[in-house]
């Protein structure tokens, strides 16, 4: 599967289903090995044991629709509510 976005774990966590918290990195240009990025907002998934956040490298805000536009590929598939900061 090909992700249209940035999409890792933070490191020394565990989420619902015993591994790292899973991030969306939303507005990265390129790439990434590993970043600083502030968290956004929380998918808190209904239908699943686990919940992802979405961070930003940057100062931009986002809104939930940009969040939901910009994560749809992966959580279209979820009963989804965003948590937005």
């Amino acid at each position: 599967m090909v992700y249209e976005l940035n999409y890792g774990f933070v490191p020394g966590t565990i989420a619902g289903d015993g591994e790292p918290i899973d991030v969306y990195v939303i507005d990265a240009g390129e790439p990434l090995a590993e970043c600083d990025a502030r968290v956004i907002a929380i998918l808190r998934r209904r239908d699943d044991i686990e919940d992802k956040l979405v961070a930003s490298v940057g100062n931009d805000r986002f809104t939930v629709e940009e969040i939901r536009k910009r994560t749809w590929f992966q959580e279209r598939w979820f009963d989804t509510v965003v948590e937005h900061e």
